[in-house]
């Protein structure tokens, strides 16, 4: 353009003070700016890195059906139906063994399964997967209106659990 070189340049209000009195500009890379910054780089990486270690390897969410909130059976037993979500956040396939805890005599199963097996199910590393499955009480035994209850995945040394409310079916006191 046959501009002279150096007729824009970007620089600090205080270089180009000195330079306009006749003295060399002074540049001072390290000043309280650049502190707070590498401070506050370093503490957002530290804490994103612990967050990351800390991580469990595996995770379950409990969604229980809303309708029906219950079935009973033709014998008597009472049936509630949940759908767990389970994270296996490792880099490997996992099986995972469900089971139901809170409630005494009560089998677990999934739909279209025997239901004198044991729940077991397949997550794909790093996915989450849901898993329908049916806790169902026996029919002798008295329960009140609701029982906490909690599901417990297993797979080698990873466990997780989630609470959740078995509901019975019986008359709910006022």
């Amino acid at each position: 353009l046959g501009r002279p070189t150096g007729l824009i340049a970007y620089d600090t209000d205080s270089a180009v003070a000195a330079r306009a009195c006749g003295q060399k500009a002074t540049y001072k890379p390290i000043r309280p700016r650049t502190i707070y910054y590498t401070l506050a780089l370093a503490l957002v990486s530290g804490l994103t890195l612990w967050a990351l270690i800390g991580r469990p390897k595996a995770d379950v969410h409990v969604i229980r059906d809303r309708n029906p909130i219950f079935v009973r059976m033709h014998d008597g037993a009472v049936r509630d139906g949940y759908t767990l979500k389970i994270a296996n956040r490792t880099f490997e396939d996992r099986r995972f063994e469900i089971a139901f805890a809170g409630l005494e005599g009560a089998r677990l199963s999934q739909p279209g399964r025997p239901s004198d097996a044991s729940v077991v199910v397949l997550v794909p590393a790093d996915e989450v997967m849901a898993v329908r499955v049916f806790v169902t009480a026996p029919p002798d035994a008295e329960r009140p209106h609701s029982l906490p209850g909690r599901f417990i995945i297993r797979s080698g040394d990873i466990e997780a659990e989630a609470k959740t409310v078995f509901l019975s079916g019986a008359a709910n006191p006022k």
